[in-house]
């Protein structure tokens, strides 16, 4: 706990996008005043982009989830039907 308090994070690889690295920097910021607040994070321009890529993402897959789970009804009332 003492080596959180009183020593600063290693710095991020230089790979990772600055974005990400200073959004990092300023939420580990050791006073509390100066971290960003969730609304902050949220409206970044790169985090809106991975939310609404995840939201599609999901939504894509509840949508060809759902499709095979109505292929798999129609295909075991079928297997029934022809039994």
């Amino acid at each position: 706990m003492n080596k959180i308090l009183n020593e600063n994070p290693k710095p991020m690889p230089e790979r990772v996008n600055p974005v990400l690295r200073d959004l990092v920097k300023r939420i580990l910021n050791k006073n509390p005043n100066m971290r960003p607040n969730i609304v902050e994070i949220l409206e970044l321009k790169e985090i809106k982009e991975k939310v609404f890529l995840l939201k599609n993402l999901n939504f894509a897959f509840i949508e060809f989830f759902s499709k095979v789970y109505a292929i798999y009804q129609y295909s075991n009332k079928h297997n029934r039907d022809q039994s």
